[in-house]
């Protein structure tokens, strides 16, 4: 075989393609490199938390626009590329204070920040004063429909009223069946604002004292946007008695508590459990989000129970 074709076997032609690539691209890299262009710089962590709060911000308008929240999990850090390159003590400043002038918006935003935080760091070090400052700050829940004044005026009205015609029990089933509708729809834009809170409930989960606070906090603003409250009734139970026996929780610290737990009572609503038309009547069940005097009593006295 002469040379001529030896050049032109399939082997030959691959070696001779490959190099002119490999050669090309060094030609086009040091032409990049003479004119002074360099490959970009990674995002700086101020500039990567804006991105994010923007882009969240975004969402959050797009899901409260729908009145919806698709996302059913804080997910963001798995859809956000850098991540990495934020700050974690910046981070935690903005997740204990507003970021938003909107409630919705700053409850979601704030909600998927979260997932950016590493779940093994450890909990955020606030002083008394920034602990008690992130308490008043979380952002409102979204009210739930059931509780509406007006509606239950209507509703009760109509149960009082006796038998109904079969036009008025027709219309009364449409408002229920939308209620319902209406219903799921604020439970879903209720998350953000319950999810935040959790999650710092769980930042504190081996600090008794300010879980406790973190809890009666959450249980104040689901009654006063007309939820139910008896499982966080619960939980505060089971909670009250852990502190009980918790030595690290001192005097101080137990009245402060205590007093948070007495303003409770202050806030209630009542709210629409069901309002079935039976044999033509309209039957009313109405239930209370409320702690009573009777729930504070008892949690200041579990707490003061090994004093």
């Amino acid at each position: 075989m002469d040379r001529t074709d030896e050049r032109n076997t399939p082997a030959m032609i691959v070696r001779t393609g490959v190099w002119r690539f490999l050669h090309s691209g060094a030609i086009v890299l040091g032409a990049i490199s003479s004119f002074g262009f360099s490959p970009p710089e990674p995002m700086s962590a101020p500039t990567a938390l804006r991105l994010a709060i923007t882009e969240l911000t975004r969402e959050a308008e797009q899901a409260e626009a729908a009145g919806d929240v698709a996302r059913r999990h804080a997910d963001f850090a798995a859809r956000f590329p850098h991540g990495a390159a934020i700050n974690l003590s910046a981070l935690r400043r903005k997740l204990a204070a507003p970021v938003h002038h909107q409630p919705f918006v700053d409850a979601y935003v704030r909600w998927q920040l979260t997932s950016l935080v590493p779940v093994s760091s450890p909990a955020p070090e606030l002083t008394a004063r920034e602990f008690e400052r992130l308490l008043e700050q979380f952002p409102p829940v979204h009210d739930n429909p059931r509780a509406d004044e007006a509606m239950i005026v209507r509703l009760r009205d109509a149960s009082e009223a006796g038998p109904l015609t079969e036009a008025e029990q027709s219309r009364f089933e449409q408002i229920m069946s939308e209620l319902a509708q209406r219903a799921g729809r604020a439970e879903a834009l209720a998350r953000p604002a319950l999810d935040l809170r959790m999650w710092w409930e769980n930042q504190y989960a081996a600090d008794r004292a300010r879980r406790l606070h973190l809890l009666l906090e959450r249980c104040a603003a689901l009654t006063r946007a007309g939820w139910s409250v008896e499982e966080i009734k619960a939980t505060l139970d089971d909670a009250f008695a852990s502190a009980a026996h918790d030595r690290e929780v001192d005097d101080d610290e137990r009245a402060a508590i205590a007093a948070r737990s007495a303003k409770l009572p202050r806030h209630r609503r009542m709210f629409i459990e069901s309002a079935p038309v039976v044999d033509g009547t309209l039957i009313l069940t109405l239930r209370e989000a409320a702690v009573y005097e009777f729930d504070a009593t008892r949690w200041t006295r579990e707490l003061r129970r090994d004093q």
